[in-house]
């Protein structure tokens, strides 16, 4: 999960102008699903991707 949202999106916006591109594809296989042992579960997932 991303801590710090503000950073996140102002991080993908400068890397976006930095490099002319026409937008940014988050891919996120499995929202709510551990994956990785190393991975958080967090309940919130799927609501919390929605509203990022």
């Amino acid at each position: 999960m991303i801590k710090v949202v503000a950073g996140s999106k102002s991080n993908k916006v400068s890397i976006s102008l930095l490099y002319k591109f026409d937008g940014v594809d988050l891919d996120w296989e499995y929202p709510n699903f551990q994956g990785l042992g190393c991975n958080a579960l967090i309940k919130d997932d799927s609501k919390i991707f929605l509203a990022f």
